[in-house]
């Protein structure tokens, strides 16, 4: 895998963290909530860290010519 396809798949781990998270948040109570929630800011912000890092990477990253698609007759 190439840096950028690692820096979208940390990405949309991330994003899915969150949305466990936040489905698990609204299924606690009390202190457990409070520290889901607490976790739950911690990887939001760890996200959007890494989106601004995957557009650096996409900018460093060289196009790649894609192979001919067709019959090639």
């Amino acid at each position: 895998m190439t840096p950028l396809d690692n820096t979208t798949a940390a990405f949309e781990c991330l994003w899915d963290a969150k949305r466990y998270l936040l489905r698990a948040a609204d299924q606690l109570e009390g202190e457990t909530r409070s520290e889901i929630q607490a976790t739950l800011s911690e990887v939001a912000h760890a996200r959007n860290r890494l989106e601004k890092l995957l557009i650096v990477v996409q900018e460093q990253t060289p196009s790649v010519p894609r192979p001919p698609t067709g019959s090639g007759a």
